[in-house]
């Protein structure tokens, strides 16, 4: 490498930009958490509360209504009263019927009393007992009604005892309610109050988390300023010194390319040599064939595999004894093959009997000769050269 790179001063960042920058992140991470923390408890606050709120509602309409039932049951009996004592007074036949309408009238509020306070079993009880009374009232008043008009004083209408029991249970199931409403008035201002509280914390503290949130932007850019005036004074102490190494560099270049240049020469020459030494290998008219060290086709010419009958995808990385035998010729004796042995020995095989077995089912006799390959003074395979023979065997 050029020394010219090695002239650059070392530019090293400020040793707290890496614990700014986190501290940064993590405290903004932190406040907007917070401040979405706070948000979603305050959402919740208000989403029970107007929940509560309605469940409330359903209760005070509930109490309302027996509240009015119990005032209409109140009233109708009071009408009911009225008309029995001026039909026992007159005998006209007129208040003996609004006596009816406002009977029945009372004991369909009576069945809607109890249908109202069925979940009650105490409020049902006093319901059930009202009911009664009515029932009583009812066949009390109805020996005054089939006597004579006239014949008992109006005092005697009604039984002040069944009055007053009627009325001290609708006053019971009237308490209940009333009792019930100012229960609930109760707890929705104590809600209000403290939903109130709650929102009213809740944007307290979010004003002091984006205050913070606020200062921590500030001062995160009052640091980045601070950075980039040294990071300037820096650059330009950079730029002088990349200036001289450029120069150096220029100068490092121009001999690199030159290097370069002739390398590309040395190696389009090689490229040229090893494709006329191609051009030479497949002119050749005899069969050649390139072993391995371990007897394995790594190459055949044309006249190679046209001797054998298959094509160079048949033939290369396939075993030469797959296509060739030799004959030992030598006396010896065993498995290893005279071209094994003779690249082993790193000696010149010459003129050995061999057949060739071509893809048609013939067997052709050929002349075989191998020359050891080697690569600094190492044997690493061999050059095969199968010369035509005058006799052909059959199969």
């Amino acid at each position: 490498m050029p020394s010219g790179i090695n002239d650059i001063p070392a530019v090293e960042p400020p040793a707290t930009r890496t614990d700014r920058t986190e501290l940064f992140v993590r405290g903004a991470v932190a406040v907007f958490a917070a401040v979405l923390a706070v948000i979603l408890a305050m959402a919740w606050v208000s989403v029970r509360s107007v929940r509560t709120s309605e469940r409330r509602s359903d209760v005070v309409n509930h109490a309302l209504s027996v509240v009015l039932e119990t005032g209409d049951i109140a009233g109708c009996l009071s009408e009911a009263q009225d008309s029995l004592e001026s039909f026992l007074a007159t005998g006209a036949a007129g208040y003996r019927a609004q006596y009816a309408n406002a009977l029945s009238e009372a004991e369909e509020h009576s069945a809607t009393l109890q249908a109202l306070v069925r979940a009650d079993p105490r409020q049902a009880a006093r319901a059930v007992r009202v009911d009664g009374l009515l029932r009583e009232r009812c066949d009390s008043d109805t020996a005054l009604l089939s006597g004579p008009a006239g014949s008992r004083p109006p005092q005697e209408a009604g039984g002040g005892g069944s009055a007053k029991a009627i009325k001290s249970a609708l006053s019971l199931l009237r308490g209940a309610a009333l009792e019930e409403l100012s229960r609930l008035d109760t707890e929705s201002v104590q809600q209000a109050r403290a939903t109130g509280w709650t929102v009213l914390s809740g944007s307290i503290l979010n004003l002091a988390l984006l205050t913070g949130a606020a200062w921590l932007v500030g001062s995160d850019i009052a640091a980045r300023r601070r950075r980039a005036a040294e990071l300037g004074d820096q650059n330009r102490i950079l730029e002088e010194a990349v200036a001289r190494a450029t120069e150096k560099l220029r100068e490092a270049n121009g001999k690199l390319e030159g290097d370069l240049r002739e390398e590309q020469w040395a190696n389009l020459a090689m490229e040229q040599q090893m494709r006329y030494n191609d051009l030479v290998f497949s002119a050749l008219r005899e069969p050649v064939i390139v072993l391995t060290r371990a007897l394995g086709i790594s190459r055949a010419n044309p006249a190679a595999l046209h001797l054998i009958g298959l094509d160079a995808a048949q033939v290369i990385n396939q075993p030469l004894h797959a296509f060739v035998t030799v004959a030992p010729g030598d006396g010896s004796a065993g498995p290893v093959s005279p071209v094994a042995r003779a690249i082993g020995e790193g000696r010149d095989l010459e003129g050995r009997p061999a057949t060739v077995a071509a893809a048609w089912g013939r067997s052709v006799p050929v002349s075989l000769t191998m020359h050891p390959l080697r690569d600094s003074g190492r044997v690493v395979g061999g050059l095969l050269v199968l010369a035509s023979a005058t006799a052909v065997s059959t199969p």
